[in-house]
Order: C-alpha cells, then sequence, then structure tokens
C-alpha cells in the first residue's frame, strides 16, 4: 500500500509539476502576450509621434525653405539698390562735373563781359569829359559872342 501510495504521490507530484509548468508557461504567455501589447501600444505611440514630428519637420522645413527665399529676395534687392545707389552717385558726379565746367565757362564769359563794359563805361566816361568841355568851350564861345554882341552894341550907340 505503500509502495502504491508513493506512486500516486509520485504521479500526482507530476501532475502537479506538470500543471505547475503549465500555469507558468500560461503565465509567461500572459505575461508576454501584455509585454507584447504594450509594446505594441508603445510602438504605435512611437508611430503616432515619429508622424507628428515628421509633419512638424516639414512645416519647419518649409517655413525654412520660405525665410531662405524671403532672405534671398532681400539680398537680391539689396544688390539692386547698391547698384542704383552707385549709378545715381556717378550719374550725380558727372552731372557736377559738367555744372562745375559751365560755370567756370560762364565765369570766364562774366569776367569778359566786365572787361568789355569796363572798357565801354571808361570810352563812355571819355566821351562825356570831351562833350562836357566841348559844352564848356560852346558856352564860352557863346559869352564871349554875347558880350562882342552887346560892346558892339555900345559902340553903335555912341556913335
Amino acid at each position: 500500500k505503500e509502495r502504491g501510495n508513493e506512486i500516486v504521490a509520485r504521479e500526482a507530484r507530476a501532475l502537479l509539476d506538470a500543471a505547475v509548468r503549465s500555469a507558468t508557461a500560461r503565465v509567461d504567455a500572459a505575461r508576454t502576450a501584455h509585454m507584447v501589447s504594450a509594446a505594441q501600444r508603445t510602438a504605435s505611440e512611437l508611430a503616432a509621434a515619429l508622424c507628428s514630428a515628421g509633419s512638424r519637420l516639414d512645416t519647419v522645413r518649409r517655413e525654412l525653405d520660405e525665410t531662405l527665399a524671403a532672405k534671398q529676395q532681400v539680398a537680391q534687392e539689396v544688390k539692386r539698390l547698391a547698384a542704383s545707389q552707385a549709378q545715381a552717385s556717378a550719374a550725380h558726379e558727372e552731372v557736377v562735373h559738367q555744372l562745375r565746367q559751365e560755370n567756370q565757362w560762364t565765369s570766364a564769359r562774366l569776367v569778359e563781359t566786365v572787361e568789355k563794359l569796363t572798357a565801354q563805361d571808361l570810352r563812355l566816361c571819355e566821351a562825356v569829359r570831351a562833350a562836357e568841355s566841348v559844352v564848356g568851350l560852346e558856352r564860352e564861345c557863346v559869352a564871349e559872342r554875347a558880350a562882342a554882341e552887346s560892346r558892339e552894341l555900345q559902340v553903335r550907340e555912341l556913335r
């Protein structure tokens, strides 16, 4: 009987061990399934986060491309304005140069005109002095003639 009990006990232990192993395997499988499920959720969350980050990255890239394009346009406009300013400066210098030349020419003409007018003024002054001299001589002649006529008249009256 004892032997039968030992055999039954061994078999019971074997069945118990098998049941423990089976339960352990099921627990391990459940843990694994739970971990796989958690890992799948985490992977899904990571995929969603990566998608969102990728979308944000695309937005940032577009904004950077737009900023770069705007910066390039500004740089081109600055170059164009610098070229325009250089042209305007050169044109200004040319106008200043021409005005200086015209001013020198006009000043020379004015000096010549003043010299001519001064010469004419001197000739006119000489002519005026000569005319005053002639007028003075004529007055003297008229006065002498009047005096002569007056004497002649007196002489006639006396005769």
